[in-house]
């Protein structure tokens, strides 16, 4: 699932005002491309948005995100109030227990664990090599934490972090559309914003994007972080060949 026309919005906006971009003064949702700015002199501005993330690591997020909320809802339905921290060993790990029969008996081992655990004082946690007696191979480790309110859980996975190819591909896929938005834009200069760390938290696609020039086609590419929470300006080759 990609973002909504409401998101891509905010994320407009959050660059104009963290750049800053001040000679923008409104923007209008429309179609091929997403946004239409207006500036200062009035001229018009099509602007593309697109949200780079590493389709494994996203798939791998959400099935971690959908266990979790399964074990939260099984704890509670046991009158549990821990809190329970889930730590993959991979995200292909995740989507290795994204099935619905495997996901049921991951949830059941988990909260025989954390039940075995009650009572507790502050933390424990429980290590790979406990998961790996009892079969569980796509857990690192858990950590069941005290609390006297509800029951609540997360998850936490370490997996394939963004590179190069992945922020070109991400590029390349709009690259192929420009030719459309100057179509229905004449005359209008074309960006493109790129949005990181939105669905995905990871703290490495500042670096990759300012670490090297990008072939876009585009006159001006930009990055929205929400991960380290800035915007700036990325390098990139007007020349689409």
């Amino acid at each position: 699932m990609g973002m909504t026309k409401e998101q891509e919005q905010a994320a407009v906006r959050d660059l104009v005002r963290l750049l800053p971009l001040p000679d923008v003064t409104g923007l209008a949702p429309r179609e091929e491309p997403d946004i239409e700015l207006t500036m200062a002199d009035r001229q018009k501005v099509g602007l593309e948005v697109t949200e780079l993330v590493v389709e494994p690591q996203a798939a791998g997020k959400a099935a971690a995100d959908r266990l979790c909320r399964d074990l939260e809802a099984a704890l509670t339905a046991r009158g549990v109030t821990a809190g329970v921290i889930v730590s993959f060993r991979s995200l292909y790990g995740a989507v290795a227990g994204q099935s619905g029969e495997r996901r049921k008996q991951l949830v059941d081992e988990l909260v025989k664990l954390v039940v075995g655990d009650l009572p507790i004082r502050d933390h424990l946690t429980h290590e790979t090599d406990e998961f790996e007696r009892i079969g569980i191979h796509e857990v690192q480790w858990m950590m069941v934490i005290e609390r006297d309110d509800k029951a609540i859980a997360g998850s936490t996975s370490h997996g394939i972090g963004p590179r190069h190819d992945h922020v070109q591909a991400g590029i390349d896929k709009k690259k192929g559309k420009l030719e459309s938005y100057r179509g229905n834009m004449p005359g209008a200069p074309q960006w493109l914003l790129l949005v990181t760390g939105f669905r995905t938290a990871s703290g490495v696609w500042c670096a990759v994007l300012e670490g090297r020039e990008y072939v876009s086609g585009f006159d001006r590419v930009f990055c929205m972080d929400y991960y380290d929470g800035k915007a700036f300006e990325v390098r990139s080759l007007t020349s689409c060949r």
